[in-house]
């Protein structure tokens, strides 16, 4: 298992209607597979959410609104509040309010921030909507080793595509590897895959992760 200081981290951007998706990726997730998840969305200003709640419908995992200066732990969802953006610095979470131009792009900034905070251990997924944001965050998570995806496709393959990155990232915090030669999995999980020939370890995990 990763230290706490290494365990992956992973960052959803969605525009404010992507509750359906939220729905799809938590229904299926094992609620111990030792990553933290933060969910930014384009909540218009001055409105409240009740996405953690949603999301606490979905999974046993913890799901609170993310506070400032925050510890972050594995095993939980951190929702970034209505009217501030979110940033990871030194295993914290940190909130300030959204005025400047840039916090018009609170799915950038905490990609951004991810990537230098976890750097391989960072896992960034779009979900749904936020136009161009996200894109530059993306980018920076790939250049430092982390994973991606940014969900672009039809409902019925958005949550096969998402849940092979988050995945990959819980194989890794697992230590799980691939006795066939690859770094960390042998097979995509989703249910088309399961009708592959696959290596035990790898069949196991990928058992967990169906829905």
């Amino acid at each position: 298992m990763a230290t706490d200081r290494e365990f992956p981290v992973v960052g959803i951007g969605a525009s404010a209607g992507g509750v359906e998706a939220f729905e799809g990726l938590f229904r299926a997730m094992p609620s111990d597979t030792g990553m933290a998840f933060v969910l930014v969305t384009h909540m218009p200003r001055g409105h409240e959410t009740t996405l953690p709640e949603i999301v606490a419908r979905y999974t046993t995992m913890p799901a609170a609104n993310a506070g400032h200066q925050q510890v972050i732990e594995a095993d939980h969802v951190y929702v970034c509040p209505p009217d501030h953006v979110v940033t990871i610095q030194d295993g914290r979470l940190m909130l300030e309010a959204r005025a400047a131009e840039i916090h018009r792009r609170p799915i950038d900034v905490f990609l951004s921030s991810l990537a230098e905070a976890r750097g391989e251990n960072a896992i960034g997924v779009i979900l749904s909507g936020g136009g161009s944001d996200g894109a530059l965050g993306i980018k920076a998570i790939k250049e430092r080793g982390g994973l991606t995806v940014a969900d672009r496709l039809g409902s019925a393959s958005k949550n096969e595509v998402t849940r092979h990155a988050v995945f990959v990232g819980w194989a890794k915090a697992r230590g799980v590897r691939c006795p066939r030669g690859q770094s960390l999995t042998c097979a995509v999980p989703t249910r088309t895959s399961r009708s592959q020939r696959l290596c035990p370890p790898c069949d196991s995990v990928v058992a967990r992760m169906e829905p």
